[in-house]
């Protein structure tokens, strides 16, 4: 196959590159997505479909040509950056060397506990059940919590088993004792809670909200823990998240805007 850096289709036509050209320069450096489809084109009706590394070896040799451009070369001296491969190689690994952030939802029934700095505990759609997070800003630990039901009693034995963090008795004391486990102080510790909303049952037949409540406040109440912030009933659902790295809690109500606490 002929040097993909010497010629190239460009709108269906075989034309050879002038890389000193500023106007074919301008063309791939900020039109990238319509020179990467001609460029696949091209290897499709040239009959090179199948040979997937083509591609691989024709951005390569892009990328090289186009550092030794004098277009490219002034560019880059404008903007003080380094033009070198080996600067770019080092520049790649230095990114990936990078913390990333991660975002992890906690559904319904779950418990998360994190002390990645970069990580962030979510729970979506909070409705009728609650969720509550804890966070020791010490030892930058914090779990979540995001169960549907204030008892465990009122479930057969077996399924209150398999799922305890369906319930609120059960989830709380898993939830507090995974923190401490992971180091964290009760003097210490942030609590935020958020849910207990109306949403199926508006004129309160069942106040299933009203009691995840109450067992909620019970149980610290128990335990002489303090809740720092609340955001309890309506009939709006709610999104709270857990920032581990900081300790900010973001509470998103629909309709109402958000929260930080």
């Amino acid at each position: 196959m002929r040097n993909a850096c010497e010629h190239g289709y460009l709108f269906g036509k075989r034309t050879p590159f002038d890389w000193e050209d500023p106007d074919l320069f301008k063309f791939l450096m900020y039109r990238p997505i319509l020179a990467i489809r001609c460029r696949i084109y091209t290897l499709i009706y040239s009959g090179c479909q199948k040979n997937v590394l083509v591609l691989k070896r024709f951005f390569l040799q892009l990328y090289t040509r186009l550092c030794r451009t004098s277009v490219f070369q002034k560019i880059i001296m404008e903007s003080g950056i380094k033009n070198s491969f080996k600067d770019h190689q080092m520049q790649d690994v230095n990114l990936s060397r990078r913390p990333i952030s991660v975002m992890t939802a906690v559904n319904f029934c779950e418990l998360k506990i994190s002390q990645n700095p970069n990580e962030t505990l979510v729970a979506f759609s909070i409705g009728s059940g609650m969720v509550v997070s804890i966070y020791d800003p010490v030892t930058k630990a914090g779990g979540v919590l995001n169960f549907v039901l204030p008892e465990s009693l009122t479930m057969l034995p077996e399924k209150a088993e398999r799922h305890p963090y369906m319930f609120a008795d059960t989830g709380l004391s898993a939830l507090l004792e995974a923190l401490l486990d992971s180091g964290a102080k009760t003097e210490n510790i942030k609590v935020v809670i958020a849910g207990g909303a109306q949403i199926m049952d508006q004129n309160a037949e069942f106040n299933i909200g009203l009691k995840n409540h109450q067992a909620v406040t019970a149980f610290f109440i128990n335990t002489n823990l303090s809740i720092a912030h609340e955001d309890i009933g309506g009939i709006s659902r709610r999104m709270l998240s857990l920032d581990i790295g900081s300790g900010c809690n973001v509470i998103q109500t629909l309709g109402r805007g958000e929260v930080q606490v």
